[in-house]
């Protein structure tokens, strides 16, 4: 089990890592679509100049590259975990697992039809990165069921209860 929770976050890491390079564009696009929008909405207001837009788009790629990095030290930490056996750490994992779990409906949702999605956060996001999702979430969830199971029949990692 410690060995399938670390090789489920090396994939995580690996797929966090490439997160920056294939989001970089779309970033800047919903920069560029959400000053459009506020000039639409506010078309009294002067729009603000180009530089601006520049450095707030390029802000949000800042962002997106510092997230990746916490996102991937956050996995080694459960790597690390998962194979020193931390308690605490099985846990954690389990409810992360947990709530990742239940976000397949959503997926399949945007999958058929991200209209609605679209319009409530603003932006289209890929169809590709919601299948992504979906195929991600199938092993996702089948670690989710065997961390419960063994929880409650052998204590965390699966490690025989004391009595």
């Amino acid at each position: 089990m410690q060995y399938a929770v670390a090789g489920w976050y090396a994939i995580s890491a690996v797929y966090t890592m490439t997160l920056p390079f294939w989001m970089g564009g779309m970033m800047s696009t919903i920069m560029t679509q959400s000053f459009q929008r506020q000039e639409q909405l506010n078309p009294n207001v002067t729009p603000p100049p180009p530089e601006f837009i520049q450095a707030m788009t390029t802000f949000m790629n800042g962002v997106l590259w510092v997230s990746t990095l916490v996102g991937v030290a956050i996995c080694a930490l459960f790597i690390v975990g998962a194979l020193k056996r931390w308690r605490w750490a099985f846990y954690v994992v389990l409810v992360l697992l947990g709530l990742g779990s239940i976000t397949a409906p959503l997926n399949l949702i945007n999958i058929v039809d991200s209209r609605a999605y679209d319009a409530a956060v603003g932006f289209s996001l890929p169809t590709g990165l919601y299948v992504t999702s979906l195929i991600l979430w199938i092993p996702g969830a089948a670690l989710f069921v065997w961390m419960l199971v063994a929880a409650i029949k052998r204590g965390p990692w699966a490690m025989t209860r004391v009595s």
